[in-house]
């Protein structure tokens, strides 16, 4: 749940719990007390609304004789193994490591305050710049994600940190705490950590995109439809890909899926899409099996999500919830996705293969992906990007695609690839019959576009698939 709801005035921040940080310099000594985090409830939105109302009518200044400030969103992702304690005092001992890390760091006068054992807003007034919120962030995420230990408790968190700093992000404690919540969703997609608010960002048109993508997220209004697979061999329809479709309110403008993948990669809501999507594919495809129906089924990955060491854990435990076997399940990858982060990209495709999950290379031939890579990737698949095969057939006035040729070179070239390196291949974009036989006489192994099937919403999938069953 993020920090600050959308639309919760001050007074609904009741649960919020606060510390004040010890009036101490920065390279003090650990103290072996934590700080006392259950403290009044109450003190520090008002504290964040007085602050404001001193810098802003200049009674209160930095020892800079600034008038800004920073407010942060620290949010704590803790090890597989702090998470799988569910006892309250387990969880409590790991928050207490927190709180003393935290007290060991923080300057006279900063003040924090937790939401529950894995969210903390932290109001520097000191701060009083970007350069100087950045030196800070990069140290809280040094200090936090070493590993913490006591007699009973041992933990490690990954932070992620959002910034705000007054006035630039916000004039009042609502907008500023707002910003910092948005920069530290955006901060678990990138490797550093922590990002600072954009300004102005609260009043752009993507920002209000991203409030209702996080609203559909909650609502559970978004949709995954999925779009039929043609085994040429066999002449069944024995696959699909999962689609993500965004139905919105009349009167709004449709969203594309393009468009939505990336709002949540920048606004850190790519986590929450990426379950909901695999709970939802591995949901459909338990039920299909109890009814005969054994489809497997692709999901793509996104860049952040394939550099995301918990992402192998993740399918596992939805493999497991659904009890989906994990090879009716492929996870897609693009090539520019995998050059994002190439080593640690490899080592979770590895894990992943490791689950018994299918592994497929979308958009082949338009990344920049070497031979060298593909050596070393455990892959299952290439699917040919349908740049090169909507040229295949022949023009509606009878004339041949100047780039047919050349295409057609390409798409023989990865099929013999894909073969070579005992993989399979499957062709995008194929919208007539005579590029389905054009690819299928290349030796093309999955057919996949409007010529076969279109996508459709789950509803509708039984209906189809049995009206085709050989």
């Amino acid at each position: 749940m993020s920090f600050w709801s959308r639309g919760q005035a001050a007074s609904g921040a009741a649960s919020l719990r606060v510390a004040a940080a010890p009036a101490r310099p920065l390279a003090a000594e650990r103290r072996d007390d934590a700080p006392d985090y259950q403290a009044d409830p109450d003190v520090l939105l008002p504290m964040l609304d007085e602050l404001v109302r001193q810098r802003r009518w200049g009674s209160g200044t930095t020892s800079s004789g600034s008038a800004g400030f920073a407010v942060f969103v620290i949010e704590l992702r803790r090890s597989d193994r702090t998470q799988a304690l569910a006892r309250v005092d387990s969880a409590r001992a790991a928050m207490d490591l927190v709180c003393r890390r935290l007290a060991k760091i923080l300057r006279p006068g900063d003040r924090f305050a937790l939401n529950g054992v894995d969210e903390i807003l932290l109001i520097l007034p000191e701060v009083d710049s970007t350069g100087r919120a950045l030196l800070v962030a990069r140290r809280l995420v040094d200090d936090l994600q070493e590993r913490m230990v006591d007699l009973t408790t041992y933990t490690r968190v990954r932070p992620a940190i959002g910034c705000a700093i007054f006035p630039a992000h916000g004039d009042n404690a609502e907008e500023l705490i707002a910003a910092a919540d948005r920069a530290s969703r955006t901060a678990r997609t990138t490797r550093e950590g922590y990002r600072i608010a954009v300004r102005g960002e609260h009043a752009t048109e993507a920002a209000q995109l991203s409030a209702d993508l996080e609203v559909a997220l909650e609502g559970n209004h978004l949709q995954v439809w999925l779009q039929p697979q043609l085994n040429v061999r066999t002449g069944i329809f024995d696959a699909a890909e999962a689609l993500l479709r965004w139905p919105r309110a009349e009167g709004l403008s449709p969203v594309s899926p393009i468009v939505a993948v990336e709002l949540a990669e920048k606004h850190g809501l790519m986590p929450d899409l990426t379950q909901f999507v695999l709970n939802t594919v591995l949901r459909e495809s338990a039920q299909f099996r109890q009814r005969g129906l054994d489809l497997r089924i692709a999901i793509n990955v996104s860049a952040s999500m394939l550099t995301d060491a918990t992402l192998p854990r993740t399918v596992q435990l939805a493999l497991e919830l659904w009890d989906v076997p994990p090879d009716r399940l492929t996870l897609e990858v693009t090539e520019n996705t995998l050059m994002v982060d190439a080593e640690r990209s490899l080592a979770i495709l590895h894990e992943l293969k490791q689950l018994g999950t299918r592994l497929s290379l979308d958009d082949f031939g338009t990344g920049y992906s070497s031979f060298a890579y593909l050596r070393r990737m455990p892959l299952d698949e290439l699917k040919i990007d349908q740049l090169f095969v909507r040229n295949l057939s022949t023009l509606p006035d009878g004339s041949v695609n100047p780039q047919r040729e050349g295409d057609l070179r390409i798409v023989r070239s990865i099929i013999d690839i894909a073969h070579n390196f005992d993989m399979h291949t499957v062709a995008e974009g194929v919208e007539d019959e005579e590029t389905l036989e054009l690819v299928k006489g290349l030796g093309c192994d999955v057919i996949q576009g409007y010529f076969t099937g279109r996508p459709m919403p789950l509803s509708q999938v039984d209906a189809w698939w049995r009206e085709r069953r050989p």
